[in-house]
């Protein structure tokens, strides 16, 4: 009897770690083999969906779209020449100080980390009420202080802007500033960045992040 109990326990207890590890697989694991949260717009929960915004800096006021206006040094959609020359300006270059905090705008989480010095990247992606994603995009950063997966909101800090040694490094020639983006999709892989050369093509990935702040920040 005690021989059958055991067995019957034993039987128990492996299918209950063959489901965990099902569950733990489904939920967790990319393509890749590194763990995300995967919620769809149906089951994400409401904590997590992002219902309003904020400035990537820890401004006195954070919904006030006056401190994005007064921080803007390049506009969407001008001409550029670096890269591909004559594309044009994927978003928007807003002034920061020597080593400055770079704050998620709203929650989400950590979609993409890529590139390298200086146009390292951090992608958020967030979850909107209506269940359309969104994506916000921060480049010209250092010392990243998320991994992709990461759940943020706005007091989550991303990374900092360049000190004085790697501005000069960079030699970008401008002041040192926060390249930032909202996109509608990432399905490019970026390429509309560097490569857009018209304004449908821009706007078929991007947003004017100024039209973004102006409809979700106040005056």
């Amino acid at each position: 009897m005690n021989n059958i109990r055991s067995h019957f326990y034993r039987k128990r207890y492996l299918a209950s770690l063959f489901l965990l590890f099902c569950y733990f697989a489904f939920c967790f694991i990319d393509g890749e083999g590194s763990a995300k949260p995967r919620l769809s717009p149906q089951s994400t929960p409401s904590k997590l969906i992002c219902k309003a915004f904020y400035s990537p800096f820890n401004d006195s006021d954070r919904k006030s779209f006056t401190s994005i206006t007064h921080r803007l040094v390049g506009t969407y959609g001008e001409y550029r020449k670096s890269y591909k020359p004559g594309h044009l300006h994927a978003g928007i270059d807003l002034e920061g100080s020597f080593g400055e905090t770079v704050f998620a705008i709203g929650r989400g989480h950590v979609h993409l980390i890529f590139r390298d010095f200086p146009h390292l990247t951090v992608i958020v992606k967030h979850q909107l009420p209506d269940g359309e994603p969104l994506f916000s995009v921060y480049t010209h950063v250092e010392q990243v202080k998320v991994n992709v997966g990461d759940w943020v909101d706005e007091r989550s800090s991303l990374a900092r802007l360049f000190n004085e040694d790697e501005l000069s490094r960079a030699n970008f020639g401008t002041p040192n500033h926060l390249h930032f983006e909202i996109r509608k999709s990432i399905a490019d892989e970026g390429r509309a960045s560097y490569a857009s050369m018209t304004t449908d093509e821009l706007n078929k990935f991007c947003m004017d992040p100024m039209e973004f702040f102006q409809v979700f920040l106040e005056e």
